[in-house]
């Protein structure tokens, strides 16, 4: 039977079964913990993400605010700075919403996640016309570009889209 160390609350540390139950405030101290939110000790924007793996940034503004409440001694401006750097990035990793993920980490993501969200995604590519010719294209006028002009223009030299 599996068993596991459980820290509570109070500090006292037990070995539990997945059949045994915790009390509601242990269980919200648990939660707490690993989500990082009663103990921030991670020092930068990208040990929060590498943390979770990815973190749902649809609203980038509550998104930022979300990665420095994990942090010790964040700013606003550190949070930017490691977006603008392309330390972490933010892209559309497990289905149609963003996430931020490290920017180490995004092709083993990608491969992980894209069957399941090109599937979702489908009815879209049809609507659109994003065959596997558009997105051949696509992939060759991006090359390493992250920059949004240049990717636009890119899309446009390419005939992806108009």
């Amino acid at each position: 039977m599996h068993r596991r160390m459980i820290k509570t609350r109070t500090g006292s540390v037990y070995e539990s079964t997945p059949s045994e139950q915790m009390n509601s405030a242990d269980l919200v101290y648990q939660r707490l913990h690993n989500q990082k939110l009663s103990s921030p000790d991670l020092r930068k924007p990208i040990d929060v993400v590498r943390w979770f793996g990815a973190v749902q940034a649809q609203d980038f503004e509550a998104a930022k605010w979300a990665l420095a409440l994990r942090m010790r001694s964040a700013t606003n401006a550190a949070v930017e700075d490691a977006f603008n750097r392309g330390t972490i990035l933010r892209t559309h990793l497990m289905r149609p919403t963003w996430h931020f993920v490290a920017h180490d980490d995004i092709r083993l993501l990608l491969e992980l996640t894209a069957p399941r969200v090109n599937l979702r995604c489908g009815p879209n590519y049809r609507k659109f016309e994003l065959d596997d010719a558009a997105f051949k294209r696509s992939h060759k006028s991006f090359g390493e570009s992250f920059e949004e002009r240049e990717t636009a223009a890119a899309i446009r030299a390419a005939q992806i889209a108009e």
